[in-house]
């Protein structure tokens, strides 16, 4: 985990499935409502199941609730990237954004406090 400012950047590496999950979900908790960003980084991820996707959704969630965002970085045409645009055609606008790299998360982070602050 890496800290940039008020935004912490979590990296996720290996498969997110119903076992990891819980491990991912407990990452996450403690922090969401504490940073006013997150970027969780999923190049890394090889698969990420049902499971996973309810820990990212509701983690979203939350910090849309306390006035943050979480935002999610995967890999441009790979499976986790496709999955997840899958998830937002079916959701709607309520699921995270996605970027192609932290770099690009970060610098969208960073525009976002500029207009609000």
């Amino acid at each position: 985990m890496i800290r940039i400012e008020e935004t912490l950047v979590i990296d996720v590496i290996g498969e997110v499935d119903v076992y990891t999950a819980r491990t991912l979900s407990q990452e996450l908790d403690p922090r969401v409502g504490y940073f006013d960003r997150i970027v969780l980084d999923l190049t890394r991820v090889e698969m990420i199941c049902s499971s996973g996707l309810g820990v990212v959704m509701a983690a979203h969630r939350r910090m849309r609730a306390s006035g943050g965002s979480l935002t999610l970085v995967a890999e441009p045409g790979g499976g986790v990237h496709r999955l997840l645009d899958i998830v937002g055609i079916v959701r709607g606008s309520g699921v995270p954004h996605i970027y192609d790299s932290v770099a690009e998360a970060l610098e969208a982070a960073r525009g976002d406090a500029e207009s609000s602050g």
